[in-house]
């Protein structure tokens, strides 16, 4: 029998070939849950005399190595990763030009009267919010707050809405309630996909609302509905998220810089 308690494994009732046998087989297990990146804490297994305890470390000498190769492997993999995605994000024609008519869009929205709203889900749900920020604040210099609002913070709104209507409608509902003509909604999904998503900015295009996205390489349902759309070159979704706060920060300057050219400093 094996136990653990939170900090340790012990092994009880087996001795000599027996616990050799065992160790043998634990080992193999263990190797099949790093395929998993699974890190175990293995520390001192003791023998059945609790009374006169001879620890022994086999498998914290035997197996650091390996599991300190993987997690050394794995970050370089995800730093490999996401280099290549940045570079070929900064090679990308078609992204730069989608945020820079972002920007454009946001800039004439706002002198004519309009705002920017923003909607995701989850991590593009703290983007949203992270963004209204940026305009409500600022970014790179002090200025007069700009109107952004983010559609991911009333909860009394969104879970009366998923409630009486669904969860699809979160965001479309509110575009009702507060988008006018010629304000920018941006909705944010890593797959383009995400159901409200696509729905708020259904809703948003046959008001006269300016329909922005971020998506991933794909692009999903919400390319057809927005009227600039920007797509991180990726599928996966972390690497995807990256290149939407980087688009996100880059657009807000040229937001800031246009809006306040006196203030922005130089390049």
């Amino acid at each position: 029998y094996f136990v653990n308690d939170g900090t340790a494994f012990y092994f009880t009732h087996f001795e000599g070939s027996q616990r050799s046998l065992l160790y043998s087989f634990y080992l193999a297990a263990y190797k099949l849950l790093l395929g998993f990146y699974q890190d175990l804490q293995l520390t001192d297994i003791y023998p059945l005399d609790h009374f006169n305890p001879q620890p022994l470390r086999f498998f914290n000498d035997f197996i650091a190595p390996f599991v300190t190769a993987l997690r050394a492997r794995y970050t370089a993999h995800y730093l490999t990763t996401s280099v290549a995605a940045m570079t070929d994000f900064a090679a990308d024609a078609a992204a730069s030009a989608a945020m820079i008519g972002m920007a454009d869009d946001v800039v004439a929205s706002i002198r004519a009267g309009g705002k920017l709203m923003i909607c995701g889900n989850g991590g593009s749900a703290a983007d949203a919010q992270h963004i209204a920020g940026e305009f409500i604040s600022r970014l790179m210099f002090d200025h007069a707050a700009l109107p952004a609002i983010a559609l991911t913070v009333d909860a009394s709104a969104i879970t009366a809405t998923a409630n009486d209507y669904g969860y699809e409608h979160i965001f479309s509902r509110q575009v009702i309630g507060l988008g006018k003509k010629n304000d920018v909604l941006l909705g944010i999904s890593t797959s383009g996909n995400s159901p409200n998503v696509v729905a708020a900015l259904a809703e948003a295009r046959a008001r006269g609302i300016i329909t922005h996205g971020f998506a991933g390489a794909g692009g999903g349902k919400m390319v057809a509905l927005c009227d600039r759309v920007l797509r991180a070159p990726s599928t996966w979704t972390p690497i995807i998220q990256q290149c939407h706060i980087t688009a996100a920060h880059i657009v807000c300057a040229l937001i800031e810089r246009a809006m306040f050219p006196e203030l922005a400093p130089k390049m």
